[in-house]
């Protein structure tokens, strides 16, 4: 087994350009050729298969109970294609690791799918969330894995100056995770069934079976590199830097402008600097007038006016002629603009806490409707998929590899650091838990009070019991019920620990999990990990200038209760940062920046980047921001996962009533003109109006590894001199 799984191992960079620590005991080198044809099994494939197999245990029309040959028979087909995928995508030729290998010229895409699965995330493409078609098992060898140089939507990317030839990944460990335990994906799908069969006969059972068996161990399993983002070599320093702020090569950008100054597109509308961007179309004379933004308000006529009312919203002037928006009418250049740096938001993925100041322990189940991770933020976790029943027979473990997004997996509420913004909330996440919800088609991440109570109960609340400092005892000596009696059932409660108690306390859970290795009330809970999140950061980190204010010191500085070195070494857990800059306008004259989406989509493309979304300022489609992540096997190696660039003019309402939409109106108070409609659009205006006092500029930022934070000196550095970066 360890010979076909050491496409887990770690590889080595070179050492000139990629300096790294001394390789440990858990670091094995290996070539990159081998990632290409020898990893474990394609994501898609693996996915296509297991929903073939869904469909065929659903279609069959006898019972489950006691029909055994029939499901066997249904599944067979679909197995032994499984077996042949799984033999040619990671042995190859009789397991040879020479063989197979792609040629660097062949490849033109990225190394995989991700399996994205998740309705919340927007940023990537379209083509992402497709249903593959199941290749035959000759094609998986022709799947190009490698880093491209590819073909966007505008330019070409940026093709890596020094693209390794190795990188090192954690090494693939037997001993992690208990590969050989655990439901196979039939079991599952039986058990699937048998919910449908309780829904159909015993509705008013329903609600507890279905609450045991779907919150059980669905078969997944943690790896040694799971919560890793990207490789564990550092990236070239010079191909890293080209990654922020990306700017076009002057060729690429000529071809842009002179394609899109001849075949205009709808989505493509405006150059850079053409004196008429807006392209040709069928209306036109005496029946098209093209305004400015200042045009627009002074010709539109008095507010709540009948001819105001047409210009905005039918696009047309009271002697009936159509209106055409050219923004770019009424820009100005500032005399100079201020750059400054910032950390916005810290995330760490870790096995093991470790802080240097007191927390705050969750001792109650999590109230709130959704989870503490519910939207996607980004972050992934690789899976060892389930095992089948072929496995089992022949003993082997499973051999499909699955990437999810962290908002997929089911979690909870751990501890907490501070209180509101710029407060550390800490979430324990179980991915052994991780399904679907069998009768609609979203992930179930909020954990049912039953399963938290097991959790908080039998775990947690055993293991304060356990802890060994004496004069703690009558603190944290009772149970879950005394709590919450003593607290006259408060929604929340916390009890302050200690950090040297935090160390002591995860010992204790992991020792009673082992107690108890073989209880599917226990086994859920394994393989857990913890997400820390600090949000919010930005004012108390910012600098105008990086050399006598660092934005890291800052962090370090503001936050002490965090051990930052023990959370910035990889063997410790995933460390991300976003990092932003912020491009404010001098104040001679107060001015709102945009983005013009034109530009930016350029960089965005020559960065690598996936398509991902863009927001235009207001319904203007040439202004605006991108937010998109980065391709997978390019973010991999540049140790960038995602970009966002966005216009500060919003942080005039930003707050948790647009962020979340709370009491905010919907279509159907809009459209029966109700009061929440009036009120809110009277508080967005007036919001608005009070911001007419101040400038605004835009906002350009990247999660990334916290090692990138030494990059920050030289990033404002070719930020500053850099004339293409000009708030437009």
């Amino acid at each position: 087994m360890i010979s076909i799984h050491k496409s887990l191992a770690i590889y080595g960079m070179i050492a000139h350009l990629m300096p790294d620590e001394p390789i440990n005991e858990d670091i094995d080198p290996v070539i990159l050729e081998h990632i290409r044809t020898k990893r474990f099994g394609s994501v898609p494939g693996f996915r296509i298969v297991l929903r073939q197999l869904e469909a065929a245990m659903l279609r069959c029309d006898q019972c489950f109970q006691g029909q055994s040959s029939a499901v066997e028979k249904a599944l067979k087909p679909i197995a032994d294609t499984l077996k042949v995928t799984r033999r040619h995508r990671i042995r190859g030729d009789g397991g040879d690791h020479t063989q197979g290998a792609i040629p660097d010229e062949e490849v033109e895409e990225e190394e995989e799918e991700v399996d994205m699965e998740d309705k919340e995330a927007e940023e990537m493409d379209p083509e992402d969330d497709e249903e593959p078609i199941l290749p035959g098992p000759t094609e998986f060898l022709t799947k190009p894995q490698t880093i491209p140089n590819v073909h966007r939507a505008s330019i070409p990317a940026f093709k890596l100056v020094f693209p390794p030839e190795a990188v090192r990944m954690r090494k693939f460990d037997l001993r992690h995770d208990n590969y050989d335990t655990g439901p196979t994906v039939e079991d599952s799908l039986m058990i699937h069934r048998e919910l449908f069969h309780c829904f159909d006969n015993q509705p008013e059972n329903f609600k507890w079976i279905s609450v045991m068996l779907r919150f059980r161990d669905h078969g997944y399993r943690k790896l040694p590199s799971s919560l890793d983002q990207f490789y564990l070599s550092s990236p070239s320093p010079f191909d890293q830097m080209v990654h922020f702020f990306p700017t076009p090569l002057p060729a690429d950008i000529a071809e842009w402008k002179r394609r899109i100054s001849m075949e205009p597109t709808a989505e493509e509308p405006l150059s850079l600097d053409r004196q008429a961007p807006l392209p040709d179309s069928c209306v036109g004379g005496v029946d098209m007038v093209e305004w400015g933004l200042r045009e627009m308000i002074d010709n539109a006529g008095p507010e709540r006016g009948l001819s105001s009312a047409m210009a905005y919203t039918t696009g047309k002037t009271g002697a009936g002629s159509y209106i055409r928006l050219n923004v770019m009418k009424d820009r100005v250049w500032p005399k100079d603009v201020n750059i400054s740096v910032d950390i916005d938001s810290v995330i760490w993925l870790t096995s093991k806490l470790k802080v240097s100041a007191a927390f705050n322990l969750h001792t109650s189940p999590y109230r709130k409707e959704k989870p503490p991770i519910s939207t996607a933020n980004h972050t992934y976790v690789e899976l060892l998929w389930p095992r089948l029943n072929e496995d089992v027979a022949h003993g082997r473990i499973s051999s499909g590899v699955k990437q999810v997004p962290l908002s997929n997996l089911p979690n909870t509420h751990f501890a907490t650091f501070g209180r509101l913004e710029g407060a550390a909330t800490v979430a324990v996440v179980f991915p052994r838990m991780k399904h679907r919800y069998p009768l609609r088609n979203y992930w179930e991440t909020k954990l049912p009070e039953e399963v938290e109570l097991l959790w908080l109960r039998d775990i947690v609340y055993v293991a304060l019991h356990r802890l060994e400092s004496e004069g703690i005892k009558p603190y944290v000596g009772f149970g879950y019920e005394d709590n919450k009696w003593r607290h006259a059932g408060a929604q929340e409660t916390t009890l302050p620990l200690a950090p040297e108690h935090l160390e002591e306390l995860q010992t204790i859970i992991d020792t009673i999990l082992q107690e108890h290795t073989g209880d599917p009330y226990f086994d859920c809970f394994l393989s857990y990990f913890f997400v820390l999140e600090i949000r919010g950061v930005k004012v108390p980190t910012s600098s105008d200038d990086p050399r006598s204010k660092d934005p890291w010191d800052a962090l370090v500085k503001n936050y002490p209760a965090f051990d930052w070195q023990y959370m910035e070494d990889t063997g410790n857990g995933e460390l991300l940062l976003d990092i932003g800059f912020g491009f404010h306008p001098s104040k001679e004259k107060n001015v709102v920046g945009f983005w013009g989406t034109d530009a930016l989509r350029l960089g965005f493309d020559f960065g690598g980047y996936n398509k991902g979304t863009q927001h235009s300022a207001c319904t203007i489609p040439s202004i605006g921001g991108i937010q998109a992540e980065m391709s997978k096997a390019r973010r991999q190696i540049i140790h960038i996962a995602w970009r966002q660039a966005y216009n500060l003019s919003y942080e005039a309402i930003r707050g948790k009533l647009t962020r979340e939409r709370i009491a905010f109106f919907s279509a159907e108070s809009a459209y029966h003109q109700k009061d929440d409609y009036y009120k809110n659009v009277e508080g967005v205006t007036n919001a608005f109006i009070r911001g007419m006092t101040r400038s605004y500029g835009v906002r350009d930022e990247y999660r990334c590894r916290a090692t990138a934070r030494k990059q920050i000196p030289m990033l404002v550095q070719k930020v500053g001199s850099s004339s293409s970066m000009r708030c437009r």
